[in-house]
Order: C-alpha cells, then structure tokens, then sequence
C-alpha cells in the first residue's frame, strides 16, 4: 500500500529535520567504548597467551571495564534521547542487518561489564582500578551470593568469545559501506 501524501510528507519532514551525524556525546562515548572495549580483548589475549604477566594484564582488563561499565550507564540514555541521522541507503536485509548488529553491539556492551562488576563483587575479591584501590567485594561465604559470581563468569566468558568476533564484522561492515558501495558511513559517528 502507497502511503497517503500526509503520510509521505510526514516522513519526509522527519527526515529533512534529522542530523546528518550523531551528537558530539554519542560520537564521544562510542570512540570511548570503542577504545575501552578493544583494551580489553587485549589485556585478555595477553594474559592468555603470556605475552604480559598475567596479574598487570587483567588489572588493566578491570579496571578498564570498570569504567565501561559506568560508560555504559550513561551512553544508553543519552543515546535513546539523541537525534539519530536517517539510515544508510540499503537494501532491506541490508537495514535488518544494521539494526540488529547495533541492538547486538548494545548488548554486549552492557553484559560484559554487569557480568564482571557481578564476578569482582560476588565473587569477594573486588575490582582493581589502576593500581589506585579496589572497588570492595562481598564476602562470598558470608554474603551466601558466591554462585552469582560464578554464573556470571560462564557468561562473561561466552559472550566475550562472540563479542571478539563480533567487533570485526562490525568494523567490517563499515568498510564495505565505504569502500564497495561508495556510501561515506563514517561522517556519522565522525
């Protein structure tokens, strides 16, 4: 069915009136969780295969995503109330795959940090934060909440395995838009 000419005028205000880019927030905060993010498949890659001593290595890890974590608490909010520039010219399957790989992005990027917020404070030992403290854990004998931190290891560690994967296709999928379809996708988020 055609749209009515209300309809169709409708959207094209819409679309006359939304930004070509992301507010400078949102463009802030996804170079910060980008950069935060690809610190911590590093200091995990690093701890495991021993290219950095283990202990430094995963201090980093949480420290950092700490400071995801409080990223994340913020960015959603700002994001769901910024203006979003119209979607790249595609095909429908094309506009799927974009949405859903965002919703994706999103996910992860809150349950790593819940997920290892929950293994620090559970779990009893805490989270680092440069050397600087610790962010104190509960006592798991005492606190009776001990399995929260070991569940939310098994998830921590799954779903890091499919976000290491994910990120590339994401950074990917911004390379065929700009280079294979001539589409300059990155004036968004720049």
């Amino acid at each position: 069915a055609r749209p009515s000419s209300t309809a169709a005028s409708a959207e094209a205000s819409a679309e006359a009136a939304a930004p070509e880019s992301y507010s400078g927030f949102v463009k802030a905060n996804h170079f910060l969780g980008a950069v935060g993010t690809l610190t911590c498949f590093a200091t995990v890659q690093a701890s495991q295969r021993k290219w950095w001593p283990a202990s430094e290595a995963m201090m980093l890890h949480k420290s950092v995503g700490l400071c995801l974590a409080g990223l994340i608490l913020v960015r959603v909010p700002m994001r769901l109330k910024s203006a979003v520039p119209p979607a790249v010219a595609g095909n429908a399957l094309e506009q799927t795959a974009a949405k859903l790989s965002h919703l994706a992005l999103y996910a992860f990027s809150i349950v790593m940090p819940v997920t290892g917020v929950a293994m620090g404070i559970f779990g009893g030992k805490g989270i680092p934060f440069f050397g600087l403290g610790t962010v104190p854990g509960l006592d798991p004998k005492q606190s009776g909440k001990g399995w929260i931190a070991g569940k939310a290891f098994k998830l921590h560690k799954q779903a890091g395995r499919y976000f290491e994967y994910f990120v590339p296709i994401h950074i990917g999928a911004v390379g065929f838009h700009y280079f294979a379809k001539g589409q300059n996708i990155l004036k968004r988020i720049f």
